[in-house]
């Protein structure tokens, strides 16, 4: 019993760990969503529109429409008079001196962690679709030559750059869309990797001194 169980407490986790999060934003003129997907579960946010929908496998468990700001403010509470505490005992830099090179390779470890979070995230496609011409179409046409001439040097598969000429009169629209997929065990990984990588006896002296100083 407890061999299936934990048995299925692994498939659950791999399930949880290895599924992608799926972020899709899309912004023009007309359409500006924000919608992200997991296991089914949907959250999508229609600015125009001042509405946010979850869903689950295609139903809609909820819709509310609101203005998107906040909720409304609470009126502030008359101000009471508070007792004066004394001001703490300033920190001698002393401490900070001596672990030095304890908080450098902390913020070290902290800034190689947040670039391995930050490029975590896999583009699966953006798109630009532009509709523009200028007043002139021998300008238009100039431009969209120049489009053309550069166009194969950021051709790829994931990102993509469509332009539509008018060439009868002046006019200017576009439409953003990008596809981003984030699997929750890469967080979760590079989060391991940083604890491991913390001189954590070392801070733990630095924190033992600042607790000590401020005795």
């Amino acid at each position: 019993m407890w061999a299936g169980l934990l048995l299925a407490g692994l498939v659950v986790a791999a399930m949880l760990l290895l599924t992608p999060i799926k972020l899709f934003v899309v912004w023009s003129a007309d359409e500006r969503q924000l919608v992200i997907r997991y296991l089914g579960f949907g959250h999508t946010t229609d600015f125009l529109a001042q509405t946010r929908i979850i869903d689950w496998l295609g139903l809609r468990l909820h819709r509310r429409t609101t203005a998107l700001t906040g909720p409304p403010k609470k009126k502030p509470s008359p101000r009471r008079a508070k007792k004066e505490k004394p001001a703490p005992a300033p920190t001698k830099f002393t401490i900070l001196i001596k672990h030095r090179w304890t908080i450098a390779l902390t913020m070290k470890r902290a800034l190689c962690y947040l670039a391995r979070l930050l490029t975590s995230p896999r583009l699966r496609l953006a798109r630009l679709n532009i509709v523009a011409g200028a007043e002139n179409p021998a300008l238009t046409g100039m431009y969209y030559g120049w489009y053309q001439s550069l166009r194969p040097a950021w051709r790829s598969q994931r990102v993509l750059v469509n332009w539509q000429p008018v060439f009868h009169k002046q006019c200017f629209a576009a439409r953003f869309d990008v596809r981003v997929w984030l699997f929750p065990w890469h967080p979760v990984k590079h989060t391991v990797r940083l604890i491991h990588e913390l001189p954590k006896l070392a801070l733990y002296r630095l924190y033992k001194d600042m607790k000590r100083q401020e005795a």
